[in-house]
């Protein structure tokens, strides 16, 4: 069993949760540094404030797709989602 894997569901729940967020969070980092877009400016495209940009980026913000593929659409990327059976 690897290091983040468990017999109980409930972690395995959360972690793929988790994990999910994390990875929403460099999707938008790295369309970020792609676009050549600060935080600060990403605030204004979405017209919100920094603090908000900030939570996204820390995986901290609970984020749906579609405000996920709305941030990415402002980046000039799309969103593109595929799933990977567990082994």
């Amino acid at each position: 069993m690897g290091i983040f894997e468990s017999s109980d569901p409930e972690y395995a729940r959360v972690y793929a949760q988790e994990s999910v967020m994390v990875d929403a969070s460099e999707l938008i980092a790295d369309a970020m540094q792609k676009a050549g877009v600060a935080p600060v400016e990403l605030a204004g495209l979405l017209r919100s404030d920094e603090t908000k940009v900030s939570n996204l980026l820390a995986g901290e913000h609970d984020i749906s797709v579609r405000h996920l593929a709305e941030v990415l659409q402002l980046l000039r990327h799309r969103l593109e989602l595929r799933s990977i059976a567990e082994q």
